[in-house]
C-alpha cells in the first residue's frame, strides 16, 4: 500500500493531515512462446485482487503449464492471489503433439499394416517403399503399383514416396498403396528376365 495525503485541516489542537491507503498497482508479464489467448490475461493488479490466468493455445502443442512467479513446475491451473504483493511473469510450457501415420494395402478381404509410425507435429513421415510390381499373397496374382492414397481427404492422389516424405504432418494420417492392372505371372516373369 502507499498513503495517500489528501488535505490538511487546522484544528483547536494543531493541524491535522487527512489521508488514506491505496493499493500499490503490480505489472503482470507473460512470454505465451508463440501461444495465444482466446481472453486476454490482466497486465496488472493489486494486493486487493485475485485472479486466475487463462491459459493459451498453439497449434500442434498441448500446453504444459505456467511457470515462473509460480515457480519451476509447470501448472495448468495458475492463481494471482490475493495479499500477496509485487510484478509477476509467467511463461508458457508446451509439449509437441504426435500423430500415427499408418501405411496398409488392401488384399481381397483385409487391409495389412506396412508401416506404422509416430510423428511430431510439422516434421516428415517416411513412405515405405514398394516395389512396382507385388503379389498379393491371398490370391498369388501380380498388380503394379500406382501410388499412395491419403484416406483422410477425398480424393485419390497416388502420391509418390517422394510426394509423401516433403508433406508436414499436422494430424492422423492413413495412406492406403493403390495397384492398378493384374498382370499374369508369364507377363511379370517376362519383364523381369528383361
Amino acid at each position: 500500500y502507499t498513503i495517500i495525503w489528501d488535505r490538511m485541516v487546522k484544528r483547536s489542537d494543531g493541524y491535522h493531515i487527512d489521508g488514506h491507503k491505496e493499493a500499490i498497482t503490480y505489472e503482470i508479464t507473460y512470454d505465451l512462446k508463440d501461444g495465444s489467448v482466446t481472453q486476454e490475461n490482466p497486465t496488472s493488479y493489486k494486493v486487493t485482487d485475485s485472479c486466475t490466468l487463462n491459459n493459451p493455445t498453439r497449434t500442434g502443442y498441448t500446453f504444459a503449464g505456467w511457470t515462473g512467479s509460480n515457480g519451476d513446475q509447470p501448472q495448468t491451473t495458475v492463481e494471482v492471489k490475493k495479499g500477496i504483493p509485487g510484478a509477476k511473469n509467467f511463461t508458457a510450457n508446451w509439449e509437441i503433439k504426435t500423430y500415427k501415420v499408418i501405411f496398409e494395402y488392401k488384399d481381397s478381404a483385409n487391409a495389412r499394416k506396412l508401416d506404422e509410425q509416430t510423428i511430431e507435429y510439422n516434421f516428415n513421415a517416411t513412405a515405405p517403399s514398394v516395389d512396382s510390381v507385388i503379389i498379393t499373397p491371398d490370391t498369388d496374382k501380380f498388380f503394379i503399383f500406382k501410388g499412395w492414397d491419403d484416406t483422410t481427404t477425398d480424393k485419390l492422389e497416388n502420391l509418390k514416396k517422394e510426394d509423401i516424405d516433403k508433406r508436414l504432418v499436422t494430424s492422423e494420417k492413413k495412406y492406403v498403396a493403390q495397384f492398378g492392372s493384374q498382370l499374369s505371372k508369364i507377363m511379370f516373369f517376362v519383364a523381369k528376365e528383361v
